[in-house]
């Protein structure tokens, strides 16, 4: 019997646009990336000018380690697309997002995301050096479920803004409630 050792990793944050502008800055600084939606109605991949605002997820396609990518057809029930084999050394990437949550405006988690099965070294040596950023210039949080929030991000929390996982709780249900309550203690302290 053959297991199959696909293994991804990720790492999640909460960032604003500025944010993401920084890491992006960093990225591609380092190496020559380009940023990508992930999903789209044609199969052309579009370098995006300025992604920190977008809210679609993207992709981080390192030229160094994949020099020519394309995406493949999908054939769904909904619609057809486009999109990228996920087999590929390309590193997913969900901005944050706002939404409202129990009437109060939230942001959900975004994250940076890796499938490392039969992938190279350099691949995840790659993906480490942009996890490793993160961890090191975001701030590490003490509140569940919320590893690393952008100093825009904190900014905003401190004025009230609420953190969320990246799925919208999806009931107000006491367990929530108290997570907020949390929140709401944490940020008394500032």
């Amino acid at each position: 019997m053959t297991l199959n050792k696909s293994m991804g990793r990720q790492v999640q944050f909460h960032a604003l646009p500025n944010d993401i502008r920084t890491f992006l800055e960093f990225v591609q600084q380092r190496d020559p990336v380009i940023v990508a939606i992930r999903d789209s109605d044609s199969p052309e991949v579009r370098a995006f000018l300025d992604p920190s605002s977008e809210t679609d997820v993207l992709m981080l396609w390192n030229q160094d380690l994949l020099n020519a990518l394309k995406r493949r057809h999908i054939v769904a029930s909904e619609r057809d697309y486009y999109s990228f084999d996920s087999s590929l050394p390309i590193l997913e990437f969900s901005p944050s997002r706002f939404c409202e949550w129990n009437g109060r405006k939230a942001l959900r988690s975004g994250r940076i995301y890796g499938t490392f099965d039969s992938q190279s070294p350099r691949f995840e040596k790659w993906y480490n050096a942009l996890a490793r950023w993160i961890r090191k210039n975001f701030i590490k949080s003490s509140l569940p479920m919320i590893p690393y929030v952008g100093p825009a991000a904190y900014d905003w929390y401190k004025e009230g803004g609420l953190l969320l996982p990246m799925m919208i709780p999806p009931a107000v249900t006491p367990a929530w409630l108290s997570w907020v309550e949390a929140q709401d203690q944490q940020r008394a302290i500032f």
